[in-house]
């Protein structure tokens, strides 16, 4: 995550598309891994990984419809394809209020 941050903020071409799904199944299992140490739900950590990749492939690229298919073609998730879309489409919007251009 180091080394591409600073290559791209260099101005260099760095690799994007791994590290946006490297960086979004952490953030989705940190998430949901906190979730279930405070011990009110008990939720599946594979499904917000999921989630997390596509979102953070939908904000860092601004391509939500990219992020939708191709999570639940690399996964097989079909049954994760509503909950995909709207993180994705969430993350696309939000994104988008804050960076007009993507990355």
């Amino acid at each position: 995550m180091v080394a591409t941050s600073v290559t791209i903020g260099a101005g260099g071409n760095g690799g994007v598309f791994a590290p946006s799904l490297f960086i979004g199944a952490v953030a989705g299992f940190a998430f949901v891994h906190v979730l279930n140490l405070l011990g009110l739900i008990e939720l599946t950590e594979a499904n917000f990984i999921v989630a997390g990749m596509a979102g953070a492939l939908s904000g860092i690229m601004h391509a939500p419809l990219t992020a939708i298919f191709l999570i639940a073609e690399i996964t097989g998730g079909y049954a994760l394809f509503v909950p995909l879309m709207i993180v994705s489409s969430l993350s696309f919007l939000i994104a988008r209020y804050f960076e007009p251009y993507s990355i």
